[in-house]
């Protein structure tokens, strides 16, 4: 139970990781923008604002959307393919990621376009993520069968004794 746990931590702090790296992608993407466009590339802290914005944003989502998805594609994957689980998973996070911005956009009384915009954008931004998380979930499932199997190989044989034994 302990180890199915840690398996799981391991796979929320990765997707948190990968967001924040998204992030950072993201802020790296729109200065090169702002630089080659001759725009404002913003204040001396846009980019570290932007950076903490990623983080936070990943760790709320982490619980309320990686951590469901991926449980739903695992028990996919228990009646399915591991490539039905993984797909599943990366749907209902698109899925969930869409409907969150959605509500967000309906809520800040955003245009329509804006919010098909940021529908969109969100439903792309969780697929690296999910697949992160999901892949370090494997990844622990798979090392522990191998670790497993060289711990039994490894393990000494039962000493023999000569108690019980009659002559």
């Amino acid at each position: 139970m302990y180890v199915v746990i840690g398996r799981h931590v391991a796979g929320a702090l990765t997707a948190w990781l990968v967001f924040t790296a998204e992030g950072l992608v993201g802020c790296l993407a729109l200065l090169g923008y702002a630089l080659v466009t001759g725009a404002d590339p913003g204040g001396p802290l846009a980019g570290p604002m932007l950076l903490v914005i990623a983080a936070l944003l990943g760790a709320v989502l982490v619980p309320l959307l990686f951590a469901p998805a991926v449980l739903l594609g695992e028990a996919a994957r228990r009646r399915r393919t591991p490539l039905v689980g993984a797909l599943t998973g990366t749907a209902v996070a698109m899925l969930l990621a869409a409907l969150y911005a959605a509500g967000v956009g309906l809520a800040t009384d955003g245009s329509p376009a804006g919010v098909v915009l940021a529908c969109v954008l969100a439903a792309l931004a969780v697929v690296c993520p999910v697949l992160a998380y999901t892949l370090t979930v494997r990844a622990g499932r798979w090392a522990e069968r191998v670790l497993g199997r060289r711990m039994l190989r490894s393990a000494p044989a039962a000493p023999v004794t000569g108690e019980g034994v009659t002559s």
